[in-house]
């Protein structure tokens, strides 16, 4: 069973010191740089504790997107 999805600002908190702005979160999420991809709920987005940022040069294979998806 997956673990519980976090509040993006959480996550955010967690990962960055200082922490990156609720706005720079949201873009990163709409951009696709997140992985596995935030969900959105109403006005908030969520994301899996383990999820990490994709460097835009060498993005995970998309199959091996698909796969971890499934």
């Amino acid at each position: 069973m997956k673990p519980p999805k976090i509040l993006l600002e959480a996550w955010g908190e967690a990962r960055w010191d200082p922490p990156l702005t609720p706005w720079q979160l949201r873009k990163m999420a709409r951009d696709g740089v997140i992985f596995p991809p935030p969900e959105k709920r109403g006005r908030s987005w969520y994301v899996e504790p383990t999820a990490y940022c994709l460097d835009t040069e060498s993005r995970a294979p998309l199959l091996d997107r698909i796969k971890a998806e499934a």
